[in-house]
């Protein structure tokens, strides 16, 4: 069952905090993350709402279609524009509980079993993309991230992983363990989360450097085909040892590489 909840009758955002340990799904147009969040240390910085523990913010402003959900218990949202799609799953039956009567306060139309909530929209891939995209699965192209995760795994570098947009961001620390490619999706899991990027609509990656907390990093980006950073890994740049760049060098993967120099 679906209901959709008006969140402008109250203070929705400053009681999110009940939802305290949940899964978090954190859903844009090209790639995923599923990981563990507590909302306990939530709270308002004017329109932001910020979970500090979890590295999530969100501009509350941007979302109206939020949907409560049962079985099981949790809330569904999506931004105006659908490009960023949020689902929170409570872990505990209690606060699923509180969750629940919590909702029925918001409540404003009730849907059908057969109804689904809105989803996230994908950007319409040109010709040549869709394309390009086709040609890699059907050559069986090595796939150059895959390739620097699995070397991440190997070498038990943890890496600092950075998503989102205008309408939310979501930062966590990812150690890969199991690796999986399915025609242009790759999965990479470890005890703590998820993340999934869909290839179809990758067209470069570019190599850089940067500073975190004062220590030097080395950095990986994704852009889709409209040239918008997706998603982006950091590692300690002692730890990488010039590996990255010698994956990507390797050979002609079908992406456009780039390497930023300072």
């Amino acid at each position: 069952m679906i209901n959709r909840l008006n969140i402008q009758q109250g203070p929705f955002w400053d009681n999110l905090t009940i939802l305290s340990a949940c899964h978090l799904g954190f859903t844009t147009p090209t790639n995923s993350i599923a990981t563990l969040v507590n909302t306990s240390n939530a709270f308002m910085d004017q329109s932001l709402f910020v979970v500090p523990s979890a590295g999530l913010t969100v501009s509350t402003n941007r979302f109206h279609d939020v949907f409560s959900i049962t079985d099981p218990s949790g809330l569904k949202m999506i931004s105006r524009s659908r490009q960023l799609g949020l689902a929170w799953l409570p872990r505990s039956p209690e606060n699923r509980k509180k969750l629940a009567l919590f909702s029925k306060a918001f409540e404003e139309g009730q849907f059908g079993s057969d109804v689904k909530a809105p989803s996230v929209a994908k950007p319409d891939l040109c010709p040549c993309c869709s394309q390009a995209a086709k040609m890699r699965v059907h050559f069986g192209l090595p796939n150059p991230i895959a390739s620097i995760l699995t070397f991440c795994s190997r070498s038990g570098i943890e890496l600092t992983v950075t998503t989102g947009n205008t309408e939310g961001s979501l930062t966590i620390s990812h150690l890969p363990e199991t690796l999986e490619i399915k025609n242009d999706h790759l999965i990479s899991v470890d005890s703590r989360s998820r993340i999934d990027i869909d290839f179809s609509h990758l067209h470069a990656i570019c190599l850089g450097q940067d500073f975190l907390e004062a220590n030097a990093q080395q950095t990986i980006t994704l852009f889709d085909s409209l040239g918008v950073p997706t998603l982006r890994f950091h590692a300690d740049l002692s730890q990488v040892d010039g590996r990255w760049q010698k994956i990507l060098q390797r050979q002609n993967y079908g992406y456009q590489i780039l390497f930023q120099t300072r």
